[in-house]
Order: C-alpha cells, then structure tokens, then sequence
C-alpha cells in the first residue's frame, strides 16, 4: 500500500541546489514526523492523532557529528564589497545543521564535486558568526545593546532561512524575544507577542 505522504513520480529533474532545496524540503515536511502513523496513536474514527511537539523535537534531533576524526573541510567564500575571506569549516558539521549546505556539498553540484561554495551577497563579518554557531549553538551578542541586536538578529534569521537551518532560527528567536521587551517600541512588542 503506497503512503499518502509519498512524492510524486512525475518530480521534474533539478537544475540547481535551490530547487533541491526547495524539494527537499518539500519531501521533509511530507514525511514529517508530525503525525504517528502506529495504530495506538490512531483516534477511533481511524485519523492520525498530533504528536507533542517534545516528540516531534525529539524525532528531528540528530547526533552532532564529532571533531575526533574529522573526514573532510569544505571552504566557503564570501565577499560582500571589496575584500574576499574564505572559510574552511568541516564538511560534517556544516552539513548537519544546514540542508542547504548538505544538498550542495553532497549533490551532483558544483559544490558537490569541488567542495567549495561562493557567496557574494554575505558579508564576512555575518558569516563569522554563523560559523561560529555552526561549532558552539550559541550567538555571543551584547545584551545592553537592544536595539541593535533586534535588528541584527531579524537579519540573521532571514539567512538562516536562507540556509534552512531550523535549529538557528529557534536559537535567535530565544534570543530576540528578551531583547524586544527592553526596546521602547511597542510595535515590535505587539508582533511578538
């Protein structure tokens, strides 16, 4: 018996690591763990009953991979105005907390066969820190600076949007909520809460 969640065979083929993406990510949320499919977790007319989101946190959570005996690196260019910085960061860990980084260093991709990737819109400055997150989940922001954080943080989310990187997004949401409620503006506050 097919699953109701499975993806259509007529998928048209990919032409880039954005259109992957965006099937890929496609297929996740198909395939998502959000309704249990055992027949406990049915109701009694038959339907698929909602798992807690503690279940569902729990099913996504993956092993981070380890730095003991590190496979590969992959290097990431970026160069916003003048000046060009490259990063070398392990290929494991990148790929783990980003889909789309994993698609483009993994796929059939430029990427995939030089294990290098230029982005010229990200400043290095931004990319730093999202480097640094990759290796510590944690955002080193100052925390008497509301206002500016704000901003930066709303900014970082979009690229980790960009990146499909859930886990950040969480992160920096946890992180913006204290700081809108010592901003002045109420308007934030109103769309936050």
């Amino acid at each position: 018996m097919a699953s109701p969640r499975s993806i259509p065979d007529s998928t048209p083929p990919f032409s880039s690591a954005a259109s992957m993406m965006d099937a890929e990510q496609s297929a996740q949320k198909a395939s998502s763990p959000a309704l249990h499919s055992s027949p406990a977790a049915r109701s009694k007319s038959g339907t698929p009953v909602p798992e807690s989101s503690q279940q569902r946190a729990q099913a996504r959570k993956k092993k981070v991979p380890s730095l003991r005996r590190p496979k590969s690196v992959v290097t990431v260019t970026v160069w916003p105005e003048h000046s060009k910085e490259a990063f070398m960061i392990h290929k494991d860990i990148i790929c783990h907390h980003s889909l789309f980084f994993a698609n483009a260093f993994n796929g059939n991709f430029l990427e995939g066969k030089t294990q290098m990737m230029n982005l010229s819109d990200v400043d290095s400055d931004t990319f730093s820190i999202l480097v640094e997150w990759f290796y510590t989940q944690k955002l080193d922001i100052d925390p008497k600076d509301c206002d500016g954080n704000v901003l930066f943080l709303a900014k970082f989310w979009m690229l980790a949007q960009r990146f499909v990187m859930p886990g950040l997004q969480n992160n920096i949401m946890d992180g913006l909520r204290p700081l809108v409620e010592c901003t002045e503006g109420e308007g934030l506050k109103v769309i936050l809460h």
